[in-house]
């Protein structure tokens, strides 16, 4: 997808930029979930659900990797989606907004789901019971109806909701409050951002106070994640009215990167540490929100830097990351299944997966996808065949001819 949004606060909607760095930002937080998912199974402590699902072959760095990846991937995903959304929301309107969420995020959810979830059943069953000769079959058939588990495709199912809370959050807004004290508070909004301690201290303070709050509650994971995704979504859907407070946000960027990986390593020390007291709680969540903020403001300045700029291959590989999103765990369960009792080290066998899947899903998607009905349905548009991403072409960020996008409204 790519989008545009006013230069700033105070020129007219026609006037417009597009976010290219947005665009393959999130093009690449769809695709980490190739390495994330790959770490996952030669990790030593198991994923929560999911024990015993690892290679006897295990290793504490895929631990970090894993654990590094999920901090700050999600948050910066659902920040982007809630930034786009309010873009779709605004420039386009209620009407249309619903119909291309339900054709770009309910419909392939509800069509890829009993299509993917039968190979993770099934491969996660081999994995954990090496002996059986698979699933119950009845349970697999049954499954093929209506899945029980969603696994990776939880993004989807999550976004949905979000959309309806954001939208009637947005409605409501707009009823309760008068233009003048819309205006306040959005002044209030921008005195806290423009303010380093601010747009810090505050996301952080909330995190934290939220995290804690489930955590002595003793509440379902469920819970946890999605009141965090969901602050998330919620500021990203702000951000858009307030387009300005992004560049200020994410400045000295290389800055904040090194703050959250220093604090990352903190939160990995504290967490492996076995104790349910308050002081340790308190320091793991803190720890834990101090490296999210940091790494989602600086990874943001990073790419604002130096992704700015308008790439042929760049928007080819944003076209492609939907698909690659949705069909790539199946393919690394399987892969993982079948070097399960190979034996040529973790690090081997997690470089293996993650290539063979990420040139697996890149090639499905230029040979079969990308010009076929399988596009039109995730992009909305197909493709030349012959389109290719091997050149750059440069363009202006204020070229208004270039502001729409064929996937424009492809997942935001």
């Amino acid at each position: 997808m790519e989008s545009t949004i006013e230069n700033n606060n105070n020129l007219e909607p026609s006037t417009q930029k597009r976010f290219h760095e947005l665009d393959t930002l999130r093009a690449i937080m769809m695709q980490l979930g190739i390495v994330l998912h790959a770490a996952t199974f030669y990790m030593i402590t198991p994923v929560k659900g999911f024990q015993g699902l690892h290679d006897p072959e295990s290793l504490f760095l895929f631990d970090i990797i894993k654990s590094l990846i999920t901090l700050f991937r999600m948050p910066l995903f659902f920040l982007i989606s809630g930034f786009f959304g309010a873009l779709l929301f605004k420039r386009k309107g209620f009407s249309f907004m619903v119909k291309n969420r339900l054709n770009r995020i309910a419909l392939p959810f509800t069509v890829f789901l009993p299509l993917t979830y039968p190979i993770l059943r099934i491969s996660f069953h081999l994995i954990i019971n090496p002996q059986s000769s698979g699933a119950n079959d009845t349970e697999s058939v049954l499954s093929l109806l209506w899945p029980p588990r969603v696994y990776h495709l939880w993004f989807l199912y999550y976004l949905i909701a979000f959309y309806i809370a954001a939208i009637s959050l947005n409605l409501i807004y707009c009823k309760l409050f008068s233009s003048s004290t819309q205006l306040k508070l959005n002044n209030l909004f921008l005195f806290f951002s423009e303010n380093t301690t601010g747009h810090m201290a505050i996301p952080i303070a909330i995190t934290t106070g939220l995290n804690i709050f489930w955590a002595l509650v003793d509440a379902p994971l469920a819970f946890k994640t999605s009141s965090y995704y969901f602050t998330t979504f919620l500021l990203g859907w702000v951000l858009y009215k307030n387009q300005k407070t992004l560049y200020q946000l994410t400045s000295f960027p290389w800055d904040k990167v090194a703050v959250g990986t220093t604090s990352f390593f903190i939160f990995l020390a504290v967490s492996y540490h076995d104790s349910n007291s308050f002081p340790y709680i308190l320091v793991q969540e803190l720890t834990a929100a101090i490296a999210t903020w940091n790494m989602l403001w600086g990874i943001l300045g990073l790419f604002q830097r130096y992704l700015s700029s308008p790439s042929k291959a760049g928007r080819y590989f944003s076209d492609a990351s939907y698909w690659i999103y949705l069909i790539h765990y199946p393919i690394v369960a399987l892969l993982s299944l079948s070097l399960l009792h190979v034996q040529i080290g973790a690090v081997l066998k997690f470089i293996i997966v993650v290539s063979v899947t990420a040139l697996s899903t890149l090639v499905s998607y230029h040979c079969f996808v990308r010009s076929t009905f399988i596009g039109q349905f995730l992009n909305g548009r197909k493709f030349p065949k012959e389109e290719f991403p091997i050149s750059y072409h440069p363009k202006s960020r204020n070229n208004t001819k270039d502001s729409e996008s064929p996937s424009q409204h492809k997942l935001a």
